[in-house]
Parts: C-alpha cells; structure tokens; sequence
C-alpha cells in the first residue's frame, strides 16, 4: 500500500498528519528542545516560589513573563541556541539571590521579552 498524500512512512509505519504532529515525529531539534521546555514550566506553578529569592509577587510576574516567553519565543530561542541555563539557570544554594548567576528570565523582574536575538 502506497502512503496518501496526507501519511507519511517511518520505519515500516505509515503515520497520518493527525498522529506526526501530536508524536512530533518530523520536528526539528529547536522545536523539541522548547516542547521540553514549556511542558517542564507547566510543572512550575504561579503560586509558590521555586526557589529563594523570590517573594511571591515577583515569582508571579516572572512566572507570567516566562510562560508569555515560551509561547511567543521559545522555538526561536532554542533554535539560536539559548540553553534552559540561559533563560531559566539559578544559583545552586542561593537560587534568584545571585543575579550574576541568574538566567535572562530570572532576572528579568516581570519584564515582558519583546524579542530574541542571539547574544
């Protein structure tokens, strides 16, 4: 049997465009990468602090910057090459207290990111 138009084989299996695109099976890495990305952040929630250093009303507006940033730019960002450390990185022991050691969106202070370039 010759796949349609609208399937696609991979190794042996016909898989229709309903099933690659909920697998992911033909995306790039960069988009894999953010996939990750955004469902490991979903675990996170608005409502208690990760970590110290943040107060519950600037966890908030982080947390809402960084969810606003992974569905406006998190392909673009994992295609040039921002690492999860760049964006989301907190010092091991003293979490958001060491901005030096702080990723881009820790530190932002609730800043909505406008675009994403490499650095």
């Amino acid at each position: 049997m010759r796949p349609s138009v609208r399937a696609r084989r991979v190794a042996g299996t016909i898989y229709d465009r309903r099933m690659i695109e909920r697998l992911g099976l033909f995306d790039e890495p960069s988009q894999l990468v953010a996939r990750s990305r955004r469902k490991a952040f979903a675990r996170l929630p608005s409502t208690s602090t990760p970590c110290p250093g943040f107060t519950s009303l600037s966890w908030a507006k982080v947390h809402d910057v960084c969810q606003r940033f992974l569905s406006e730019h998190a392909d673009s960002a994992a295609a040039i090459g921002w690492s999860t450390e760049d964006l989301f990185g907190v010092h091991p022991t003293m979490g958001a207290m060491r901005v030096d050691a702080g990723g881009a969106l820790m530190v932002c202070d609730g800043t909505r990111v406008q675009t994403v370039h490499m650095g």
